[in-house]
């Protein structure tokens, strides 16, 4: 076990070093507790417990992803909004135990043209599926936060916006980190990205023009 600190002026600088002696027993025994717990969703996890084996870290971590997805166990990380205290241990929790696009179940659109109910498959090369889901004025124009379900989405593709039945060309995508935005040239399905200058009226469903 290790020990994570965040020095530098926003917690930029992610050490991980040896736990303290003075805290190493305290540690310890909640590491058993925690594998304790662990092994009700694990039969490996148990039977390891019981032959006085380690417990590798991979196992651990598949072990509560599977617990988190079947919604048996909520995983706490301790941190702080200042000086961002814990935010790469919660980015990586983010990646290691929470459920991608492909995990859920498929979701269902209405197709435009035929008016049928049709699943929509994380799938970058099937047609664009985009919801707006967010929209807010700047100086430069609407600013439009999208979720992809399906497709890839560039800079000049145009979209048809199902809402008002017109077509719209898309200029610019960047993606948001907090106020600061990354200029990208496309984006694909599982993506949250945010339109600058895409005039919406209201939240739309888009699906790409072939």
């Amino acid at each position: 076990m290790t020990a994570n600190y965040f020095a530098g002026e926003k917690g930029e600088q992610h050490l991980i070093l040896p736990i303290p002696e003075n805290l190493r027993d305290k540690a310890e025994e909640a590491r058993e507790k925690l594998l304790d717990r662990l092994s009700i969703f694990s039969d490996t996890i148990m039977e390891k417990l019981l032959e006085g084996e380690a417990v590798p870290k991979e196992l651990i971590w598949e072990t509560i992803r599977k617990a988190t997805l079947s919604l048996q166990l909520t995983p706490v990380l301790m941190g702080s909004a200042f000086k961002n205290k814990g935010v790469q241990n919660l980015l990586d929790a983010i990646a290691l135990y929470l459920p991608s696009p492909i995990d859920r179940e498929i979701v269902k659109a209405i197709d435009v043209q035929t008016n049928e109910s049709v699943n929509v498959d994380s799938n970058p090369d099937n047609p664009l599926v985009a919801l707006a889901f967010k929209i807010t004025d700047e100086e430069t124009g609407q600013l439009t936060y999208t979720r992809l379900y399906s497709g890839t989405l560039g800079k000049g593709d145009t979209v048809y916006n199902t809402r008002t039945g017109k077509r719209v060309r898309i200029g610019r995508l960047v993606r948001m980190h907090a106020n600061h935005r990354q200029e990208i040239a496309e984006a694909t399905a599982g993506d949250i990205i945010a339109l600058i200058g895409v005039v919406f009226v209201t939240n739309p469903l888009s699906l790409r023009v072939k």
